[in-house]
């Protein structure tokens, strides 16, 4: 016959000692994939917002337009200020069933936001929409760089109205920063507009 002499406590604690190594072994890895998943997601968000953004900052600039002025007044340009991190403009684009808005455009880096300031043209702009809230960085994600009809780029900045009458279009760029590793570039979102109303005033 066979004696059941039970359970050692030696082997009861070696038992209990790699149950709880394997425990913990399986929980970090549980624990890196809900990681891994949460960073594809948060980096998955960050593109689509990007897209937003450019697609509505290029459908706005798309359709630019200067302001309608009496004949004996000094001529216009669409573009009331266009520099490398920053624009404002009017523009034709449908908003409220308002034919003429202004639009301005920036990043807010206190915020994170990607702004977008709009009125109808001969009013002030009121409280920024923010388009999209990017990963907070020293690294402006926003750059617009101007062009000639002939594609000829327009140093920045651009600030005389000669200048400014002479933009066709416009280089737009979003720059997608890791929203864990805010120092990091994933990736750009750059589009080139060519404005339907607008010609080349030195051509």
């Amino acid at each position: 016959m066979i004696e059941d002499r039970g359970v050692s406590l030696a082997e009861l604690v070696v038992t209990m000692s790699v149950g709880s190594v394997l425990l913990l072994a399986l929980g970090s890895m549980f624990l890196n994939v809900i990681r891994g998943v949460d960073a594809m997601n948060a980096r998955t968000a960050a593109v689509a917002d990007a897209r937003v953004v450019n697609d509505s900052i290029t459908r706005s600039l798309r359709v630019a337009y200067p302001e309608d002025t009496p004949v004996s007044a000094p001529p216009v340009a669409a573009f009331t200020k266009a520099q490398a991190q920053s624009v404002e403009f009017t523009s034709q684009i449908q908003r409220g069933g308002i034919g003429l808005m202004k639009l301005a455009y920036s990043w807010n880096s206190d915020t994170g936001c990607i702004q977008e300031f709009k009125a109808p043209t001969g009013t002030s702009f009121g409280p920024p929409a923010c388009l999209a809230k990017m990963a907070k960085t020293a690294e402006n994600p926003l750059t617009f760089k101007y062009f000639t009809s002939q594609n000829v780029a327009i140093p920045d900045p651009v600030v005389s109205l000669s200048d400014r009458q002479r933009i066709a279009g416009v280089s737009v760029e979003v720059r997608i920063m890791d929203p864990k590793n805010p120092s990091k570039v994933l990736a750009g979102l750059k589009d080139f507009v060519f404005l339907d109303n607008i010609r080349d005033s030195s051509t």
